[in-house]
């Protein structure tokens, strides 16, 4: 059982509510400003904030959800199939968000049991299938998309192992570094739209 730590990146993170899972881990909501430590994937200005703590305090799992604009979380519950709702705000119309019906709205979300295990944590955002090859991969892979601005990979756990990365002229990322295993990517264009594939790394 950990005490006290500290979480979140550079700029300013709350997190305004937690509840006990199931298997022995926390998990909080809140809102962040940041796009770094322990936080990645922000989409813009202010995001809600989910965050997944092991028994030891150590981040297992997070996930930014919001548009380009201000949106943020204020409260998490249980659901009875196990997964879990967030109450919060949103000014956005974009990302995550498919409806602003004027300046703030009250933003609800749902999260079902499957996002927060092993299964991509990239899974609640509506997203296009990235074509990734050669998969299994050893050094460069090609990401068959749009021009995309940035890339993140996490390995099965939900784990950051990379943020930010950005791709050569041609398409191609270098995954030389990552150990034998599977990851996802996603991979962000500049207007937003979202990839996401999965990718097996191998000597």
């Amino acid at each position: 059982m950990f005490g006290k730590r500290a979480l979140g990146g550079s700029a300013s993170d709350w997190l305004f509510s937690g509840i006990l899972a199931s298997d022995g881990s926390y998990l909080a909501a809140g809102i962040t400003s940041s796009n770094d430590g322990d936080v990645f994937n922000n989409y813009g200005q202010k995001d809600l904030w989910i965050v997944k703590l092991d028994s030891s305090g150590e981040v297992s799992w997070q996930k930014c959800l919001g548009g380009s604009l201000g949106d943020g979380g204020s409260s998490i519950s249980k659901t009875n199939d196990g997964g879990f709702i967030l109450a919060g705000y949103s000014y956005s119309t974009d990302g995550d968000v498919t409806e602003n019906k004027g300046i703030q709205d009250i933003w609800v979300v749902k999260l079902s049991p499957e996002s927060l295990g092993a299964e991509s944590p990239f899974s609640l955002i509506a997203a296009e299938p990235l074509e990734i090859s050669p998969n299994p991969a050893r050094d460069l892979v090609y990401l068959n998309a749009p021009p995309l601005e940035r890339v993140s990979i996490t390995d099965v756990n939900g784990k950051k192992v990379a943020g930010n990365l950005t791709l050569s002229s041609e398409g191609y990322l270098d995954v030389s570094f990552l150990k034998n295993g599977i990851y996802f990517l996603q991979g962000i264009t500049n207007s937003g739209k979202v990839y996401i594939g999965k990718v097996v790394k191998s000597e």
